[in-house]
């Protein structure tokens, strides 16, 4: 079995590391060691790596396996006399980069390289394509030239005049087939009630009895989350939830709070509130902070932790613990392209389903032209695969692996940063390394529809909450002046257009989702922009994200 290794032959490590960036400093004999994130046991963890890089003898899989067992969310940088380490987490929760020149330059900061470096980067043609269209650039790549992005699980050693990447996450267990786990339906159930309970065990004991504040909607991650601090009699939790009023997500999460027991805040997002917050100096700070070469930045949220914060309604050591991503990791993103399982060809209709699922923030930018740089893009990485591992990736495989390098974990997982930048401390325990390594090998049956995740959920019933008729995920709009202007305006379009039900959603988003949007994040976008954008086809707020995200990267070469 091959392995995702390779060198970059006679090429040195180099690091430009910017130390405003929360880096924690340690010196070691004849170097140092900068990380930053949590750990569930670092100062064990600690010891025991500085003795293992000490070791000159060492060989760089040894180093690379003790990494891969580190618990916890963190980047790591080590530098001595004669090795040099850098290396991200399973789910790359802290970014780092690095540019290909004479040597390998690694950094956390791109605008701290460019003002350190002296050089200009170019902004990559494919790459604004992608952000454009996604919201994120594909793969390695980042919107400029040079410029490459570690993967999950990515780790460069750099010893004896040679460059090695390595990764932590076993890969191979995700694409070969005779690692799929096979097991009965109720095996596997009673091995992923032991899975997430171990790993619910671990993150209470990582927190010190420190409040836990949850985002709680009425979906079954983060309603999950809470009941199994309840499962444990985890008493000092706060949940909230945030939009706008009556919304279903509110009323859920209302009822769901009462009966575990937890108090529950709701945050009403009012849209002239939420206009003047995102023209805001704090707002446009936290995207500077935010800022990543290969995504727009996620704040969804952001308004309500600094409620929160602002209003002392929650300590100030507390930890945010939200749900993510747990529908993705469970295999809910598989369903669409469930029908192809079998196959291990992109076809056409799989690329169909791809444009329309990731590839759509603007409809007029769906030009044959530009979904042909997607389209190469991901067959080429579908081809190196197949190569590195010998092996058919099959489709529902590869776009598992496809959507976490990619949107999870350039995207979603970077909305952690949203607490980070009003100072408090967070988990993901639903994307623990345990997680992963329990859910990539589950076939594919099991993960289409959630299968067994949502029966694993029913059996144990966690804190008696999961037989309760919650509205899950149903729709409301709560305005009813909004409600009836939209209901005739549809009725009228819909007759207008003979049934043309695309018509009408277009005209439905330019025109009503600003105004019912439950997270208002519409409001971070002038109406008047929304409304003369008709016919450009934008899906949602993201893509005038993208739009705003590359102007400043153009203005700031």
């Amino acid at each position: 079995m091959k392995n995702n290794n390779y060198t970059f032959a006679g090429k040195e490590l180099q690091l430009l590391i910017n130390s405003d960036n929360s880096w924690i400093y340690r010196e070691i004999k004849n170097g140092y060691i900068l990380y930053k994130g949590n750990f569930s046991s670092w100062n064990i963890e600690l010891e025991n790596f500085i003795s293992i890089i000490s070791d000159h003898t060492l060989d760089n899989q040894s180093i690379v396996e003790y990494i891969s067992s580190i618990q916890g969310n963190f980047s790591l940088v080590v530098s001595t006399d004669f090795r040099t380490i850098a290396s991200v987490d399973h789910i790359r929760s802290n970014p780092l980069y690095y540019l290909i020149n004479n040597d390998l330059i690694i950094t956390d900061d791109v605008s701290y390289l460019r003002k350190q470096s002296g050089e200009e980067f170019n902004i990559s043609g494919p790459s604004k394509i992608q952000v454009l269209m996604s919201g994120y650039t594909l793969f390695e790549d980042t919107i400029y030239t040079r410029i490459k992005s570690f993967l999950p699980g990515q780790v460069i050693l750099s010893c004896c005049g040679n460059t090695s990447v390595y990764n932590i996450n076993s890969y191979q267990v995700w694409f070969n087939k005779k690692y799929k786990q096979n097991r009965s339906l109720e095996f596997l159930i009673s091995r992923f009630n032991d899975v997430i309970l171990d790993v619910m065990s671990n993150t209470i004991d990582s927190l010190d009895n420190r409040q836990v504040v949850i985002p709680l909607t009425s979906g079954y991650d983060s309603r999950l989350i809470a009941s199994i601090f309840r499962y444990y009699n985890y008493e000092n939790v706060i949940c909230y939830t945030y939009g706008t009023s009556n919304n279903f997500e509110a009323i859920s999460a209302r009822e769901l709070a009462n009966d575990l027991g937890y108090k529950w805040i709701f945050i009403e997002l009012k849209i002239k509130e939420q206009i003047s917050f995102y023209k805001s100096d704090d707002f446009f700070s936290y995207l500077e902070y935010a800022d990543t070469p290969d995504s727009v930045p996620y704040y969804q949220g952001l308004y309500s932790v600094k409620y929160l914060k602002e209003k002392k309604l929650i300590d100030n050591n507390a930890v945010f613990i939200n749900g993510n991503s747990g529908d993705f990791i469970s295999g809910g993103h598989v369903s669409k392209f469930y029908q192809h399982c079998n196959n291990s060809h992109l076809t056409k209709s799989v690329f169909d389903i791809i444009i329309s699922n990731y590839y759509s923030l603007w409809g007029y930018k769906k030009t044959l032209s530009n979904i042909d740089v997607i389209t190469s893009k991901i067959n080429y990485e579908h081809r190196r695969i197949k190569d590195i591992y010998s092996t058919d990736v099959d489709i529902c495989d590869f776009i598992y692996y496809y959507e976490f390098v990619n949107r999870q974990s350039k995207y979603v997982i970077q909305g952690q940063k949203t607490f980070e930048y009003y100072g408090y401390d967070w988990r993901l325990p639903l994307w623990d390394p345990k997680m992963i390594a329990f859910w990539a090998p589950i076939s594919n049956c099991y993960k289409n529809d959630q299968l067994l995740y949502k029966s694993t959920i029913e059996k144990y019933n966690y804190s008696n909450v999961w037989n309760k008729g919650y509205q899950i995920n149903e729709y409301r709009i709560p305005s009813l002046l909004v409600r009836y202007i939209r209901i005739f305006v549809k009725f009228f379009i819909i007759a207008l257009t003979l049934g043309n039900y695309k018509i009408w959603d277009r005209i439905d988003r330019i025109f009503f989702l600003y105004f019912y949007h439950v997270p208002r994040m519409y409001c971070s976008v002038p109406y008047w922009k929304i409304v003369f954008s008709l016919f450009k086809y934008p899906r949602h707020n993201v893509a005038f994200d993208a739009e705003r995200y590359l102007s400043r990267h153009e203005k700031s070469r």
